[in-house]
């Protein structure tokens, strides 16, 4: 390209140049589009469209704007709608009593008898439990012909363990 380290020049630098070094000049000024469109490249860049990483994107980039109109309405459960809740079980698997063993002044209350309960439910999804299924092909001897059979196992079975 051109002769010297910055790749700015002036008018004054460039006119001399142009009337001794022709070609150099034809060079420089080809290198300058393509110089300014690497650049634009690389500005357009952002953790959308390359793989930089988000924390190297412009603070300048639009907020996500939402497609959805306003209605009027207050956000959640509206007037007039009857709402649904969880219905607490009649026949729950465990119950856990949760004893009370000194009123708030200190007394002792173990040894008293309840005379009522608050009920509180809380439903859980049981855990995932892995099953291993062996099926077993029998093997017989044959009192006819002498060798031993094996039986079939299904077509979907094909490795020792799957």
């Amino acid at each position: 390209m051109c002769s010297g380290n910055s790749v700015v020049k002036s008018r004054a630098e460039l006119l001399p140049w142009g009337q001794t070094h022709l070609d150099g000049l034809v060079d420089y000024a080809l290198a300058l589009p393509r110089e300014v469109g690497r650049l634009r490249d690389s500005a357009a860049q952002n953790s959308g469209n390359s793989s930089r990483p988000p924390s190297t994107d412009r603070p300048e980039k639009p907020q996500p704007k939402s497609l959805r109109k306003k209605s009027g309405r207050a956000s959640g459960g509206q007037p007039g709608h009857p709402g649904h809740t969880l219905q607490p079980s009649e026949n729950p698997q465990h119950i856990q009593i949760h004893p009370l063993q000194k009123c708030g002044c200190g007394e002792d209350l173990s040894k008293k008898p309840a005379l009522d309960f608050e009920r509180r439910q809380v439903f859980d999804l049981p855990a995932l439990i892995l099953e291993c299924t062996e099926p077993r092909a029998e093997s017989k001897q044959c009192p006819n012909c002498g060798p031993t059979c094996r039986a079939e196992f299904p077509a979907d079975l094909k490795a020792p363990v799957q």
